[in-house]
């Protein structure tokens, strides 16, 4: 059923009765059923806050990502001072990130991607564009 402005209709067991739920854009509203009485609850302010939070989490995520980003770049040109050889530095590093992802994925400590060809198709032309950037930058 397709009613405009509801995203999502779910259905949620509490105790002994079952709670109903509409996920609009905008708000969050159960309608719990017990009988023949039915009273309308908005939950509003806890889908903000579960939203406040994915906020935080993926804010988080990017402030790690630029940490050890910053520290990354910071290594790596102490090591290209050390040892010039930028190709053979970078190619060591991709081998040794495909095998470290290769064992995770092998021994199923991390969930490998599901892809398909499509998925490939569309990634192309990215990959090309960074190899392209990659050799004669």
């Amino acid at each position: 059923m397709k009613v405009e402005g509801i995203q999502a209709i779910w259905f949620k067991s509490t105790h002994s009765y079952p709670i109903w739920c509409l996920h609009s854009i905008r708000n969050h509203r159960c309608f719990t059923v017990s009988g023949e009485s039915a009273y309308e609850a908005d939950r509003s302010d806890g889908v903000e806050k579960i939203e406040a939070a994915k906020r935080v989490k993926i804010g988080v995520y990017f402030a790690t990502w630029w940490f050890l980003n910053v520290i990354f770049n910071i290594y790596n040109k102490k090591v290209l001072n050390v040892f010039p050889y930028p190709w053979l530095t970078s190619t060591l590093s991709l081998a040794a990130g495909s095998a470290i992802m290769l064992i995770s994925w092998a021994t199923k400590v991390v969930e490998a991607p599901n892809t398909d060809l499509e998925f490939w198709k569309y990634l192309f032309p990215f990959v090309s564009s960074r190899v392209y950037d990659f050799v004669f930058a």
